[in-house]
């Protein structure tokens, strides 16, 4: 999958408006982060490259025509199962009436750009936060543009994915127009989502089927 077209926009306090330009913020929380706590992450990492490696898991289930439902619970921490989350996240699924569907919660595709809206926004944050910059506010704007009949099997030329996405970052801040635009380089640069999306990841399919048994519960 490819993602092209970037588009990042900043817009900042007027001049007028700014009381701390270039200077970092040196309290323990910065934008409701722990700045201490993410240094002290960022040295462990740092002096241990085997550490740091996560295994997410997600589990979707078909309702009921373009429905479905995606549990996520546990994960893994450097081969360390992770189970104590008190209750799963639940995501529900849906497709456009225009294909058949009900159109009653997002579908996959706007899934995927809300993934990538709240990947970029998050990781631009946290890196503003271990640097002691102060954000008032951030918005990232996705638009995506697909030609659904690849996806259909209409038209083998077209893409099944999206073939392009425009990214808009949007920020309100009273540090200066050339760090704004750096978080932003750095966040695009290394937003996980992001980086799955335009890097070749490898992707294996395994399928079990096996016979529907008459009564059975649904299992969440």
């Amino acid at each position: 999958m490819r993602a092209t077209g970037y588009i990042f926009c900043m817009r900042s306090k007027p001049l007028t408006d700014r009381v701390a330009l270039s200077h970092p913020q040196t309290g323990p929380t910065v934008n409701g982060l722990d700045r201490v706590a993410l240094n002290e992450t960022l040295g462990k990492l740092r002096a241990q490259r085997n550490h740091g490696k996560i295994r997410y898991r997600a589990r979707n289930r078909w309702l009921d025509g373009g429905h479905t439902r995606t549990t996520i619970r546990d994960f893994d921490i450097d081969g360390v199962a992770h189970l104590d989350r008190a209750r799963p996240h639940v995501l529900e699924s849906e497709i456009l009436e225009t294909i058949g569907g009900n159109d009653n919660a997002m579908g996959p595709l706007e899934m995927l750009l809300a993934a990538l809206a709240s990947c970029i926004t998050t990781t631009l944050v946290w890196q503003a936060s271990v640097r002691g910059e102060h954000l008032d506010a951030v918005e990232t704007d996705i638009e995506g543009d697909i030609d659904i009949a690849g996806s259909l099997g209409i038209d083998d030329n077209a893409q099944p994915g999206y073939r392009e996405l425009r990214i808009s970052v949007n920020l309100e801040s009273d540090v200066q127009d050339s760090v704004l635009r750096e978080l932003v380089d750095v966040a695009t640069r290394l937003s996980p989502v992001l980086g799955t999306i335009g890097c070749a990841t490898t992707v294996s399919v395994t399928t079990t089927a096996k016979p529907a048994v008459p009564g059975q519960a649904e299992i969440v």
